[in-house]
């Protein structure tokens, strides 16, 4: 079936309204508007953006989740306690979503976003958590001196005058 035929000008403006209404930084602002001002096609290729990113999130969140788990001491229970629920979520066949119509569409779009604004959360929570720990410094007002998470004092250039 033939592609509707799209201005350049128009299909770039509505590629990037469906990039930046997904990738919002305060998902409350998300309005289900912008979704009625796009074309079905631009709709149907942000679902499947939507879905890899989805996908992308859900293996970094376990990897990272890995390597959290690992570095955990083996005696510290009260961390081992903290469960994950995963779930393997691929993205769609081609197929899936050029069958669905525009309302179906709309829905998925709606409903994954919310998915994926959780994933990354947690990415995000879990890339602070596996951070290194010497890399957080915090300053100590009373001694007046910058220290790691394991009390050490930073090295400054001013300690060598």
């Amino acid at each position: 079936m033939p592609q509707p035929y799209h201005p350049p000008s128009t299909l770039h403006s509505e590629i990037r309204a469906m990039h930046d209404w997904i990738h919002l930084e305060r998902p409350s602002q998300r309005l289900r508007f912008t979704l009625d001002l796009l074309s079905h096609d631009i709709l149907k290729e942000g679902l499947r953006y939507l879905r890899t990113l989805i996908a992308n999130g859900i293996a970094r969140d376990i990897s990272l989740y890995s390597l959290w788990r690992s570095r955990i001491m083996p005696l510290d229970e009260r961390q081992q306690g903290f469960a994950y629920a995963g779930w393997s979520w691929h993205p769609p066949q081609e197929e899936c979503i050029a069958r669905l119509d525009r309302e179906a569409v709309m829905t998925f779009l709606i409903v994954d976003v919310t998915v994926y604004d959780s994933i990354m959360d947690s990415v995000r929570r879990w890339e602070r958590e596996t951070r290194p720990r010497d890399d957080i410094w915090h300053f100590d007002h009373e001694e007046e001196v910058w220290r790691n998470e394991e009390g050490e004092e930073m090295e400054t250039a001013w300690d060598e005058m």
